[in-house]
């Protein structure tokens, strides 16, 4: 993400705004960690220490919370667009948490 970008939105999280393009990225960078966790999910099913369930739960959880402010739209729509987002254009997992901070405090104001 450039620093123009990171700028603006954290600056828009100070104000407490969010905006359809913001909520798109944080899926965009949840996909690769639900895969993850749902393959280690599987690789570790009988391991006695392992966090991959309760992370694939929480990351499930937060798209499910984001796509319902998106009004649900289908999943496989979200990821065609965000097929075409570069690894450097997506959210940190610090803002992403930001983000869902103020979602589910319900204390922010979605702006187009």
């Amino acid at each position: 993400m450039t620093k123009q970008k990171r700028d603006q939105y954290t600056e828009m999280i100070n104000r407490r705004e969010i905006t359809i393009e913001m909520l798109i990225n944080c899926i965009a960078n949840l996909e690769p960690l639900i895969s993850k966790s749902a393959y280690e999910m599987k690789k570790y099913k009988y391991a006695l220490s392992d966090n991959s369930e309760y992370y694939f739960k929480r990351y499930i959880g937060f798209r499910n919370i984001i796509m319902k402010i998106l009004n649900s739209p289908p999943l496989e729509e979200i990821r065609e667009i965000i097929k075409g987002y570069k690894k450097s254009d997506i959210v940190s997992n610090v803002m992403r948490d930001q983000i869902m901070e103020l979602i589910i405090s319900k204390d922010f104001t979605l702006v187009e």
